[in-house]
Order: C-alpha cells, then structure tokens, then sequence
C-alpha cells in the first residue's frame, strides 16, 4: 500500500508540475453555499468542506428554498460548473444538493449521523487544500441510480490536476461505501508511521525498502446520506430517480406523536364496541334499570341458525374445493408498496402508493375483497347451502361467483424506472419528443383523479372489502427474458440493444446522431436497454393478468414505445415490440385461455413492426388506424419494395390473409367523426365476426387534439367511446399499452378517459362533426379490400371476378360507346386512332373528331371527364337498376351547339380508371394527380403534334372540365401554341392548375387575358380572403366565381355566356385566317 500511495503522489507531483508550465487550465469550480436555518453543527460540516475542496467558491447564504433554479444563475456568475447546496428545514433536518451545472442532473441527499472535526476533536495534520483519492464501493456498479451520484461525487469532492490554491500532493483519502440504501462518507488523512514489526519479533527486511509503512487515521467530516430524488435537469427537469423507501423525519415525528395517543384511542374504542354489543344482544341499561325486562334472544337465534347452516353447508364447500381453498395466499393480497419495491427491486411513484399483486381475484367472493361472507348474505343463500343440496347445484353456485368478471378492479402497470431512458447528454431540454415526462404525467393525472390509491395504508384493507373497484389493482413490472425477447424478436436484435448498456457516453452520443433522424428516428442511452427490459416486462405481466382472471382489463403505463420496432431492427422511437412479445407469451403459457388475439393500433402513425411480425399469423387480426398519406407520413415506404407499408390494400399473406387491416387516413386533420365511422362501419363488424379471446389496444394518443406531431382531432371523448365498445368483446378482456403521445396535456387527458372507461364509467356524450368525404372514401376502399375475407364487409361490394366471368364491362367504357354512337348518329364524329403501348377498352373511342376537322377554320377542343352517374343502390343485393341510374353528360350542349356554329370539334374523354386485362379489384382508386398527369401528357402532346399543330386554322378553343382541365395547363406549358389557341375556357370544381412556364415569362400575362375560368361558388379559394386574393393572379387566368355548385349545374348555367365569349375571341381574332369565300 505504501509504493501505491507513493507512486500516486509522485504521479500527482509531475503531473502538476506540467500543468502549472503548461497551458491547461482547470475547469471544475463548486459553489458551496447553504440556505438560511443552519446550525452551528452544519456550518462546521460546511467549513470543514470548504478547506478540502480547494476548487470549491463558498458563499453567503442562499434566502430561497422554492426558487432553486437560481442557483444555476448564481453558479455561473461565479464560472462554477457544480453546485453543493445545505437546505435546512426546521432547524433540525438538512438535505444537500448536488447539481452539475447547466445540463445536470441533480441529486438530493438526506444528511445524517454528522460528525464534524470539531466537535469529535478528530487529531490528524492534513493539509487544507491538499488533492484526496476518492474510493468508491463496488455496489457503486450495481445500480444506474449509484452511478449518477458517482460521477457526481467525482466532479465536486475530485480536486482537479492544477487547481487554484491546491497542493501539489496527495495526503488524505474519502472513501465512499453503500449500505442499507445510504450512502457513509469518510475522511482519512495519510500518515506515514515506523514500520510494522513480524509476529515473532524479528524486524521485516528492509533491503531495498524505507523504514516507514501507510497507515490510514480518520479526520473528519463523517457523515451519512440518504438519496431522495436524482432530477434530469440542474435543480428542475423531470425526476428520473425516486427513492419510495424514504420516509421523511416529519412523518417519523408525526408517528411518534401518534403512537403516544394510540392507548388512550384504543381505550375509547374498546369502550364503544361494548356498548354496542350489549345493545345487539339486549343488554344495554339505561341508568341502573335494564332497559328491557328479559334478555332479547332473537339476535342469539339467528346467529345460531346461520353458524349451524354455515357449518353443514362448508363439509360440501370444503369437499369441492379443497385444492382452491388451500392454495389462497391471503396474506399476498395487500402488500404495502415499501415491501413490494424491495422484493421486486421497483421504485414506487409516491410513499403512499400501494402495490395489490399476485393474488388470484378470481378466488374472491362476490364481493371481490378475499374476505368470509357477512351474515346476511350466508342466511340469504341458505337454501343453496343445506345439507341435502347436491354438490353440482353448489359448485355452479360458486362458478357464478367466480365468473362475476365486473367486480373485478382494472390494473395499472407503471414503474419509476422507466423514465432512465433519456438523452445521453443529461440535456435539460430533452431533443426528442418521446421524453421520461410522459409516463410520468399520465400516472400523476391518475392520481390526481382518484384512479390510484394514494392514502394511509391502513385504511386500504376497509376500502377494498367495500369497494374493489374502486382504485385501479397495480400490477408490478419485471424485466423482460431474454427468451421473451425472442419469441418476436432476433438473437441479433437483442444482442444490439443489449450493447447499449457498456458502450460509453461519447458513443451512444454518436449513435443518437446517427440513427435520431429519417426513418431510424431513434435515440439511445445507457439506461435504455433496462428500460426497454421493463417495458416489455409491464406489457407481458399486464396482459397475463389480464388472460388469466387476476384483473377485469388493465392499462400499462410504459415506455419506451414498441410497435415500431421490426423482427430484426429497433426503429421509430422503439426497441422491442412490446404488444407481440406479449401475446406470444400468452399463447404460449395459455393456450387454452388466449388462442385469439386482436390488436387495434389507433396510434397515428402505422405500426409497421406489429404488422410484419404477424403478418402470416392466423390468430391474431392486426388493425391499425394512422394517416398515411399515400406513404409519405411516418414511418413511410421501407427501403426493401417487398415489405408491406401501411397501406390500404396489404391484407395479410398466407395463412395470415385477410387478419392484417389498415385504416390509412389520406391526410391530418382527422377527428372524432372519422375515427368514430371506422369502428363503427370497420373495427367492430370485423372484430365481432373474428371473435377474439383477448383484446390489446396499442394506444398512441398522438392522432389526440393538442398534439402537434400527430395533427389530428380526437378527443379524449372519443377514446373513452372506442374503449368502451373494445371492452364489448373477449368478455371484456382488454389490456391497454402505451404507445405514442407527445403532448403532455393531450397524452394525460387521453389516458385517463380510457382509463375511466376500463374502471366501469360510462363515456361522455360526444357530439359527432360531419365525416370528411375522403375519409369516407377510404374506409369505403377498406371495405372492398376486406369483403372477401370478411362476411360482414361484402353488403354493398361487388365480387369482381365472379361478374367477370359473366362477360361484364366496366360502365364508363360502355358509357363511352354509346357516347360515340350517338355523336356519330347525329354529328357524324368518328374515332380518332391514337397509337399506343397499352392496350385497353377505355382508349378505343377516347378521341372523338368531326369530319372536317382538318379543313375547319374554327376548331374548337373539349378535355373532360367521363360523365356523371346519379343511382339508388340495392344495398342488400349490391345491385343497380337501369330505371334508378342517370348518365348526366353537360357536354353535349357544347358539342351540338359548336357543330351549329361551323366549328371542327374534338372530344377528348380523360378517363379517371384505365381498364387492364387483369381487373380484379373491387373498388378502383381514381387516378391520383401524378398518373393523371401522365396521362394527359402523352395524349395532348401526341394530338398536338400529329394533328392540332399541321392544321392551317389559327382558331382554335380549348374547352376543359373537372379535372381533365389540368391538359390545358399540360399543353401550354410544353408546347409553344399560343399563336394558334383564340381562347380558353374551363368549368372548375378541384384545384386550380396555376400555368407559369421557366422558358417563356410572358405565358401567365397571355393566358390572363385569352381565358375565363368559372369556378364552383362552394369552392375552398372563396372561403379564406387571403387565397381569393391569390387566385386572381396572372397565372391562374381570369377566374369567375359561378353561383352553381357543380360541373353540369355550372356548364348549364353559364352555356350562354360562354357561347358568346367563344364567338367574341375567334370572330376578333386578329391573326385567324380567311377562306377564299370570305374575300369580297
């Protein structure tokens, strides 16, 4: 030990030496300070330290004990990056503060057992401001809590190489040992005495060696802490760490005080209770005569009566179910949550919570508490119990009180633990949206509530033999098995997350940068992997309680989230993927009790790993409700093509098709009304036919309004009335796991509707908004993607493949040849051949043309959509009759009026669905913008260039409608044709197609003047002034507002007028052509 201690001083002596003629500076600076209240004791301890801590800034006294935030100001007024803060409370109790200063984190200690140097008159010549060596107990390793207050420890009681006024030597050693949760600090100085003698007498040798030995003398300060509370910030931030064993020295004071009043209220009570058995049994006196002239046996019968019924009635109970009785462990049913956390190694939310584990609830009586039967209840069921009743009439009697599953009380799964997932930095302001705050303020509001217990706990014992229901049942969390683990996760996926936890800071900084953005979108740190252990563990112990009877539903409190972690690859805020690894340990441990499973993810993003791991599995039907966006909103496309996304129409593969359902919104802006349709006309009708043994809803409470990352509307109405239509199915076995949700206010909110919910409140009227029409749409599409596997989905949907094979047509293509029969009947139009690559039906009479075309002067082109149908549907037999159908083409005006005006026509019909060979899908999409683009493209380019642009005619009209107007924009921009096109008119009731070319500036001037675009009155640009303003730009052409809503209703309207408009433009046009006949 001498050579160690020597070579550490030799050490510190060059090192030092090179640091005062070096550059280096010293960095590490404590504030020492206290609070006002002190006594003389603790002003020696802060004396004391202040002469070891050469480093160290001691100042006046701190006034404030609720504005501690101020001394992050204070410390860097005076350039200290660490903080060491006295806090006196009632001039006897003080609590220390340790804060790394800005980011922190802070602890605070309970001080105790202090022993100054002056008051023990401890001997020893260590010199003030000399460098110690710091000696750490192993069990400083043990726990992530222990391992923040070390480096704590290091960065304010560690004098650095070259500090100002400290000595170039080591002479003293702070040793710092666990025990029984606290912390005991020492002081020892380093002394040299003569060297030790042999037991036999003989001197040791000392060739090569100095007479001298190390001996270690303790001088002061000692003293004991106790942790409190570690926060994630300097002196604010979330709490990370909470010690529950702690009990305050204001309560041990109070218990005391109790304790010596405790005789006299047990006198009083003793004294009560026989008054009121003397008043049961009739022998009450009033004064010194009875009140009553003989003893009333009445109460004395009737007790005898029901004992002796009891009595016959228990040698069958005893019989039947001997193996039950005997296995209850009553003593487990209430477990105060300070034994609790010790045995299961789990720091509770507050001292006064209570832990109600592993008891069977299903051995209660129909009460519910554990407890005997009061008298009325056995003399009411003497009939049952008599001794010649047979055994099978008393075991059904005891199956209806076991089965009574609505006496039974909702779990709650949440551990303190779980909020060590943070930011590798101790950053304060956390970077990421999924922070330790949010598991915390979902169980506050719980208890703010009153859906958790949080009084004395003796009287829990009375509340749960009256009502219990009435607290929510906590259900300890575990860490996860690495077997659990990989039952729906890869070896090498465990084994990545597992190396989280010996990687160093720096490290796991580099690793936060590289996958905390696009689609990886995850952080990490040195807590994360026991973290994750537990989430999954809570999420396992929730849903066994749950299968198995010990709760009637149960909401786990957990994170980090899971349902965006795949088989092989945390991502998306996730690690594992709690849910699957759930319910495949309960379809492995019950077989029987859990076979089914469905799983409704109504968080707003897709949960894509939940997907993918049970994308072939028969038994377990995945539903998600999430905006998607066309793949665009998280977690979008995966890079591999062929694996599923969150779109509509990937159903399931395998034996798994048709058990994979994605409700995928368009876009944000979702509310209650579309969230309330889909259960209504997907979720439940589906979710009955499939029947499931068990229910877990993976709530994300992100798609709730006030969460800016989702950007959707539901309220926590709403969440309260899809719980509750959840909890119609699996006998009402429904476990909730936490998924999303990053507004706190939101998250909060959300959960406690559901949470109400489970415990038996009925939802909140909820007053439904109109459903937006592309919502509708979409679960339209779901339905007719889902129809052939589902019986309840196919009213209304067609079965295409079955009406194929009776030669059927799409009707816009069989509208499109009676089109061209009666144009060709009464105009004399025929098809214009267009050659291309695809073949199909809707191309073969696409481009209708007039015979003169060619030699017209005045020509006048026609984009439009197919014409309108207007029918009423046979719901039932998802059949339409003729006589109920319209065809409502208000294009046929303009062409025959055209033909009367000696115009060439060209009718150009843009499908909104090209017809394939291989059409098999119930319900086709229309074309999005991108597709329709493309279309146009090559078809107008393609008239353009092969007919348009060769004819001599200089007057030419485009006439677009609904969204096949986009050609004109399409032609304008691509082609150089201003000089031929007399003017432009457009019928609008979709976007406005802005025309602005790169090449050429002045097209936006000339398009302003030789257009009139009518717009439809209902139209969104007439409802904000800010956008009416911008359409009346250059670019858009002359824009009308039309009184009319709709395409027909507005060509109808406004026929005369544009009429006029088409006569005015070709008749002026100065640069049009004139036929040998028109010259004089």
């Amino acid at each position: 030990m001498a050579a160690v201690y020597k070579s550490l001083s030799k050490g510190g002596n060059e090192k030092n030496e090179s640091s005062t003629n070096g550059v280096k500076k010293n960095k590490q600076r404590v504030l020492i300070l206290s609070s006002r209240g002190v006594t003389y004791r603790h002003r020696h301890l802060l004396n004391d330290l202040a002469s070891l801590l050469p480093h160290g800034r001691k100042d006046a006294k701190f006034d404030s004990k609720s504005r501690l935030g101020e001394l992050n100001e204070l410390a860097e007024l005076y350039n200290c990056n660490n903080v060491l803060f006295f806090e006196a409370r009632k001039g006897k109790d003080l609590y220390v503060w340790m804060s790394k200063v800005p980011n922190g984190p802070t602890v605070k200690f309970h001080l105790q057992n202090l022993h100054t140097m002056e008051e023990l008159h401890f001997t020893g010549n260590c010199l003030k401001g000399s460098r110690p060596i710091l000696s750490f107990d192993a069990a400083f390793e043990t726990q992530p809590h222990f391992r923040v207050m070390k480096e704590l420890f290091l960065h304010t009681f560690g004098v650095p190489q070259g500090a100002r006024k400290s000595k170039p030597f080591i002479d003293h050693v702070m040793g710092f040992s666990i025990a029984d949760g606290k912390i005991w600090i020492r002081n020892y100085q380093i002394s040299e005495v003569e060297q030790s003698k042999l037991k036999d007498g003989e001197e040791e040798p000392t060739v090569g060696k100095s007479n001298t030995d190390i001996n270690l003398v303790e001088i002061g300060p000692r003293f004991v802490l106790t942790p409190l509370v570690i926060q994630e910030g300097s002196f604010g931030g979330p709490i990370i760490y909470e010690n529950r064993e702690f009990v305050s020295p204001n309560q041990i004071r109070a218990d005391i005080r109790r304790a010596k009043a405790a005789r006299h209220n047990g006198r009083v009570e003793q004294a009560v209770g026989r008054v009121s058995k003397k008043d049961d049994l009739g022998l009450l006196s009033n004064g010194n005569r009875p009140a009553k002239n003989e003893l009333d046996k009445t109460t004395l019968l009737h007790l005898r009566i029901s004992l002796a019924s009891r009595a016959s009635s228990c040698n069958f109970l005893r019989f039947a179910l001997r193996r039950e009785w005997l296995g209850l462990r009553f003593t487990n049913c209430l477990q105060p949550a300070k034994r609790k956390s010790i045995a299961k190694g789990q720091a509770m939310e507050e001292s006064e919570d209570h832990v109600m584990g592993d008891t069977d609830m299903t051995s209660l009586n129909g009460h519910g508490s554990g407890t005997q039967m009061n008298d009325d209840d056995t003399a009411s069921d003497n009939s049952i119990y008599h001794e010649d009743s047979e055994p099978s009439v008393i075991e059904d009697t005891i199956a209806k009180l076991q089965v009574r599953r609505g006496l039974l009380p909702t779990g709650c799964c949440y551990d303190d633990r779980m909020k060590l997932h943070m930011n590798a930095d101790f950053s304060p302001n956390t970077h990421h949206p999924e922070d330790p705050r949010r598991i915390h303020e979902i169980f506050k509001a719980f208890k703010r509530m009153g859906l958790v217990y949080t009084g004395p706990e003796s009287e829990l014992p009375r509340i749960m033999k009256d009502c219990p229901t009435k607290y929510m049942w906590r259900i300890p969390a575990r860490p996860a098995t690495r077997e659990e683990i990989c039952l729906a996760h890869s070896p090498e996926h465990l084994a990545w997350v597992e190396n989280l936890d010996t990687i160093s800071t720096a490290e796991l900084r580099s690793l936060t940068r590289q996958f905390d953005q696009g689609r990886e979108s995850l952080y990490v740190g040195s807590m994360s992997y026991p973290a994750a252990l537990l989430s999954v563990g809570g999420a396992i112990e929730t849903c066994k309680s749950v299968v198995t009877g010990q709760v009637k539903n149960a909401f786990a409190v957990i994170r980090p989230p899971g349902h965006h972690a795949e088989f092989d690859q945390p991502m998306g805020f996730c690690f594992f993927n709690n849910v699957p690894v759930a319910i495949r340990v309960c379809q492995q441990d019950y077989p029987d009790q859990c076979r089914k499973v469905l799983i409704l993810d109504w968080d707003v993003h897709h949960g894509n790993g939940t997907q993918n791991i049970f994308y072939q599995d028969p038994n377990v039907l995945y539903i998600s409700i999430h905006v998607y966006q066309n793949g665009q909103f998280y977690p979008g496309k995966p890079p591999n093509p062929m694996t599923p996304d969150g779109g509509i129409e990937h159903c399931g593969t395998g034996q798994g098709l048709g058990k994979n359902i994605n409700i995928g919104w368009h876009d944000q802006g979702m509310g209650d009304g579309e969230y309330m349709a889909a259960f209504q006309k997907i979720v439940m009708p589906i979710a009955k036919e499939f029947n499931p043994d068990l229910v877990v809803i993976s709530a994300g409470f992100d798609a709730a309004d006030g969460d800016e990352l989702g950007g959707c509307f539901v309220t926590p109405a709403c969440y309260a009335h899809m719980t509750h239509m959840l909890m119609s199915l699996a006998d009402g076995k429904v476990a909730v796991c936490l998924e999303g949700g990053y507004n706190l206010q939101a998250i909060s909110s959300s959960a406690v509707a559901v949470a109400r919910t489970l415990m038996g409140e009925p939802p909140p009227k909820l007053a439904l908004p109109k459903i937006n029409k592309e919502a509708a749409r979409t679960l339209a599409k779901v339905q007719a993607y889902q129809a052939p596997y589902w019986e309840c989905m196919r009213p209304g949907i067609v079965d295409v493949p079955d009406v194929q094979s009776l030669n059927a047509d799409r009707l816009h293509d069989v509208i499109r040849n009676a089109q061209r029969q009666v144009m060709q009947s009464k105009y004399g139009m025929i098809p214009l051949y267009i050659q291309r690559e695809l073949i199909s039906k809707s191309f073969e009479n696409q481009v209708l043309v007039t015979p003169n075309l060619h030699n017209a002067q005045k020509i006048l082109v026609i984009l439009h959509d197919p014409p309108q149908l207007l029918a009423q549907v046979d719901v039932a037999e998802t059949t339409l009759d003729a006589h109920n159908t319209w065809v409502v083409d208000g294009v046929m005006e303009y062409i025959g009026w055209a033909v009367g005006q000696n115009f060439g026509v060209m009718d150009i019909n843009v499908p909104a669905y090209v017809t394939h060979e291989e059409d098999i899908d119930a319900f086709t999409p229309e074309f999005n913008e991108k597709e329709i683009q493309e279309q146009i493209l090559s078809l107008i380019c393609y008239l353009w260039d092969n007919f348009l642009q060769l004819y001599e005619t200089n007057e030419i009209v485009l006439l677009g409608v609904g969204n096949a107007y986009l050609g004109v924009k399409v032609l304008l921009i691509n082609r150089d044709c201003k000089d031929k096109i007399a003017g432009i008119v457009n019928f609008v009731t979709g976007n406005l197609r802005p025309v602005k070319s790169d090449v050429d500036n002045e097209l936006s001037s000339w398009y302003k003047e030789n257009s009139r675009v009518y717009v439809a009155g209902d139209h969104a640009c007439w409802s904000d002034p800010d956008l009416t303003r911008k359409v009346h730009k250059r670019r858009f052409g002359t824009v009308v507002r039309s009184k009319m809503v709709g395409l027909n209703h507005m060509m109808q309207a406004h026929a005369e007028e544009a009429h006029e408009w088409i006569l005015k433009r070709v008749t002026n046009n100065p640069d049009g052509d004139t036929t040998e006949e028109d010259n004089p």
